[in-house]
């Protein structure tokens, strides 16, 4: 099938699912790694994607989906913007807005100035009243500290530490860490990479996470991910399905 045709197609089936839903994590680059690379000065990217969990292969009515329009914007080459919100359906409740937040990040070193590329991502989260009221929602606010290289190849490995904390004094937090690398499925393919991501909570029981995904430009403007979470362990959350659709305006 010719690419343009596989692209329209892809392209057709995706806008099928993002009229009701889409994603919960805003990743530029993998689907639940924050990239080091970002918008350039004055450029948007816009996301439209979907996040699907399904606790129980036996009970379907517990399954949940989560959708997450996000807005980027690059403050200046290095500092980029983002702000978005969580449409969430629960079991027994209609969707729901559940929380906006807001953030900022940051490349501390210029593109392959150092051994690393380093990034520092922050943000805050404010949920609304009904997610108060159902889940018990909270602010919180987050730090990730982003480290990058580009290998030969057109290879990318990119590390994250995240630390997430519930804004009141003595509640909850989550340390996290993850490793995700990328690269093109077939050399002569620019337009399609493939990419495995490893996550893992550091705590007494931590949680183990794989994420393996594909992510296809449909256009000089227009990528496509898609991709899959299953639990490694006994601590780790469900499988869940991740659908994203992005747009760059420069």
């Amino acid at each position: 099938m010719p690419k343009k045709t596989l692209s329209l197609l892809v392209l057709f089936l995706v806008s099928l699912l993002c009229v009701s839903t889409s994603f919960a994590h805003h990743a530029k680059e993998f689907l639940r790694t924050e990239s080091y690379a970002q918008t350039p000065k004055g450029g948007m990217v816009f996301f439209s994607g979907f996040d699907y969990f399904k606790p129980s292969y036996d009970d379907s009515g517990l399954d949940e989906w989560e959708y997450t329009p996000t807005l980027l914007y690059g403050i200046s080459d290095r500092l980029m913007l983002g702000v978005h919100t969580h449409l969430l359906h629960i079991q027994n409740e209609s969707a729901f807005f559940e929380a906006f937040a807001f953030g900022l990040q940051y490349q501390i070193t210029e593109p392959d100035a150092w051994l690393i590329d380093v990034g520092l991502s922050v943000e805050y989260e404010i949920p609304f009243q009904k997610s108060r009221d159902l889940i018990d929602g909270k602010q919180i606010i987050a730090g990730t500290l982003i480290l990058s290289k580009e290998l030969p190849g057109d290879i990318n490995v990119t590390s994250n530490i995240h630390y997430a904390k519930e804004v009141k004094h003595g509640d909850d937090d989550e340390l996290s860490i993850s490793l995700a690398g990328k690269g093109y499925i077939v050399p002569s393919w620019d337009w399609m990479e493939a990419g495995l991501e490893l996550l893992s909570t550091v705590e007494d029981d931590p949680s183990f996470v794989i994420v393996p995904g594909v992510y296809m430009s449909l256009s000089e403007d227009v990528v496509f991910k898609t991709g899959a979470s299953f639990g490694l362990n006994d601590h780790s959350e469900d499988l869940a399905l991740h659908f994203v659709l992005a747009y760059t305006v420069l």
